[in-house]
């Protein structure tokens, strides 16, 4: 196998792996995400997960409206925060054990 090819459990996880990465960096990942060229609206921002509702009309007025449907999407970021209180919990554990 050539040192480039991406082993199976990786090509299996990559895409958990970078929904998991873009729901801890908050709302602009999200939003900021492309899911691909597929149909007219593929390569906008934000398509990867808010799927627009008329993905087939690939026209400006279109384009618009979708834009203006991702900034009014609202995204409360629980997975930072609970990461970030994990964190918080094991340094003070540690520091506690450390201070004893």
């Amino acid at each position: 196998m050539p040192v480039d090819t991406p082993c199976a459990e990786y090509s299996k996880n990559v895409n958990k792996w970078k929904l998991v990465r873009d729901c801890d960096a908050g709302s602009s990942a999200i939003k900021s995400r492309a899911k691909g060229a597929e149909g007219m609206l593929g390569g906008l921002a934000g398509t990867a997960y808010l799927p627009p509702p008329n993905a087939n009309d690939g026209s400006a007025d279109n384009k618009l409206r979708y834009r203006a449907y991702v900034e009014r999407a609202s995204y409360v970021n629980f997975t930072g925060h609970t990461r970030t209180q994990a964190l918080h919990i094991c340094w003070m554990m540690l520091m506690a054990t450390a201070c004893h």
